[in-house]
């Protein structure tokens, strides 16, 4: 689903996803939100606010999470800005563990 908002002074965009699973024979992709226990669960997130007038703001929430069972492969992003704090994290794996950053 998505939420979108476009104007002179505003862009806005909220878009989430529910979690995909997707098979092709021995080949699973699982996207979500977050990882729990190696595993990409709960629906994609992307939001961002940017607002110039009448007073300028910005928020952004991005969370994202993928893995693939075969490769023993699985990643995570979290970004989020905002008048209070700016975070940003990242990780991936592969094969277990043996190509990680």
């Amino acid at each position: 689903a998505i939420d979108l908002a476009v104007s002179k002074t505003r862009f806005y965009i909220d878009a989430w996803m529910d979690p995909v699973d997707l098979r092709i024979g021995e080949f699973q992709l699982r996207i979500g939100n977050r990882l729990e226990n190696k595993v990409a669960v709960g629906g994609a997130k992307f939001l961002v606010d940017l607002q110039v007038a009448p007073s300028p703001s910005v928020l952004i929430d991005i969370r994202g999470a993928f893995d693939i069972p075969m490769l023993k492969a699985y990643g995570y992003l979290n970004v989020t800005l905002n008048a209070e704090i700016f975070s940003f994290s990242a990780g991936i794996s592969l094969f277990g563990g043996a190509l990680s950053s």
